[in-house]
């Protein structure tokens, strides 16, 4: 098991304009990341999060939404997401990296988000381990963000042609 310390991020709901928070991700031992700093992307650990934060502490404490199964047009899959603490909109993954993304790119750091707890995953499962064992990525965001270090990678731009394939413009 690794540990990951939970981070989120403070944002306006989409839909009720309520101040809330959402989990963008974690900090863990870079050993188990594909990040020198050992950042991993909530596309990354949803599934693992599903069923395992108790909603309640989250919901009252940092005004997190509880994570729940959406079914998406544009990917047209399943995946955990966000939702709001106050109405329960589904507060998009995409949306939620490019924040995390903005941040970074501004001279940010990780450490600057809101840490919301700490959680122990399989070491199994998390992205080096997954990378290790040939497992396709899910998280667009990853995948664009490590774009120039894997130019030497076949599956690099088969993988970024195949999430615009996906994109509904």
């Amino acid at each position: 098991m690794a540990t990951v310390e939970l981070l989120a991020v403070e944002d306006r709901c989409w839909r009720c304009d309520g101040v809330i928070a959402s989990i963008v991700g974690g900090l863990t031992d870079p050993e188990w990341t594909l990040d020198p700093e050992g950042w991993v992307s909530i596309d990354d650990i949803a599934e693992m999060l599903w069923g395992l934060l108790d909603e309640d502490s989250y919901r009252a404490e940092w005004r997190i939404g509880p994570l729940r199964r959406v079914e998406s047009r544009a990917a047209r899959r399943e995946y955990v997401a966000n939702t709001c603490a106050l109405c329960a909109a589904t507060q998009g993954s995409h949306p939620l990296g490019e924040l995390v993304a903005e941040h970074i790119a501004d001279g940010g750091r990780y450490a600057d988000f809101l840490s919301v707890g700490r959680v122990d995953l399989p070491v199994n499962l998390l992205p080096a381990a997954l990378e290790e064992r040939g497992h396709e990525l899910g998280g667009i965001d990853e995948t664009v963000d490590r774009g120039s270090e894997r130019a030497g990678d076949p599956g690099f731009t088969q993988r970024f042609l195949r999430f615009f394939e996906l994109r509904d413009y």
